[in-house]
């Protein structure tokens, strides 16, 4: 209910704004609040109440466009990447990647309008806050999309561990074009230490795990890179 009511606040707020018409005079002039409407069963009130829904987003408005700078679109590129790592084959991933930019403009005009009904330009500071939200609503998803998909079964229990070097905050997601040394990867990711090793295998017995960890990678979107004896470690430009 306080939720309810701090929404009609903001309802009324962006109204006066001129972004639209107020909800509850809508739901009075369809008689949700009164007459014979107010008696329906709760079903029904929630039929009526999506028809003003829908009026109301037919109703004019001289002031309902929000502008964007340079940074929105970055925010929203970098909205858009975040499923980079994880698509390959995976056509429902792709799909949602594609609306990632819009579903994070939308959320940054909502939170933009909720501080200042008036505004006529997005906030890059919340639409960033909203990005890292949506991002962190997404992570736990991700993974259990892609533990069903073709990640081998030696690193099932692992991919979480795994994973995390390629997301913000990640050696490899941090790194520059040089890459991250596997030396530090190693040391700081007990998961890859154990994938670096199975890539190293010479023992031609061992020759599926060098296969599955090199699948794991593929999966990762990381590439292997030797440069005499140094082995470097960096994602894949998509």
């Amino acid at each position: 209910m306080h939720f309810a009511d701090h929404l009609n606040r903001f309802d009324e707020r962006l109204s006066g704004a001129q972004r639209g018409y107020a909800m509850p005079q809508l739901l009075i002039e369809q008689e949700l609040t009164s007459g014979p409407m107010a008696d329906l069963p709760p079903h029904q009130q929630e039929a009526v109440y999506r028809e003003a829904m829908k009026e109301r987003q037919l109703q004019p408005r001289t002031n309902q466009y929000m502008r964007k700078g340079m940074r929105i679109g970055e925010l929203q590129a970098e909205a858009e990447d975040f499923f980079n790592p994880y698509i390959q084959n995976n056509e429902l991933l792709a799909a949602v990647k594609n609306r990632e930019a819009e579903k994070l403009q939308k959320l940054g005009a909502i939170y933009t309008l909720a501080v200042d009904p008036e505004a006529k330009w997005l906030d890059p500071e919340i639409t960033a806050y909203m990005l890292r939200i949506l991002q962190l609503a997404q992570q736990d998803w991700i993974g259990k999309e892609h533990r069903s998909s073709n990640v081998p079964a030696q690193y099932q229990s692992s991919v979480q561990m795994l994973r995390r070097e390629v997301l913000p905050g990640g050696l490899l997601y941090e790194a520059d074009a040089d890459g991250v040394p596997a030396d530090k990867l190693r040391t700081k990711n007990r998961a890859w230490r154990k994938l670096i090793k199975h890539l190293n295998t010479q023992d031609e017995d061992m020759k599926g795990l060098r296969i599955a960890a090199k699948t794991m990678l593929d999966i990762l979107n990381v590439t292997e890179a030797k440069i005499g004896k140094a082995v470097t470690f960096y994602l894949t430009e998509t």
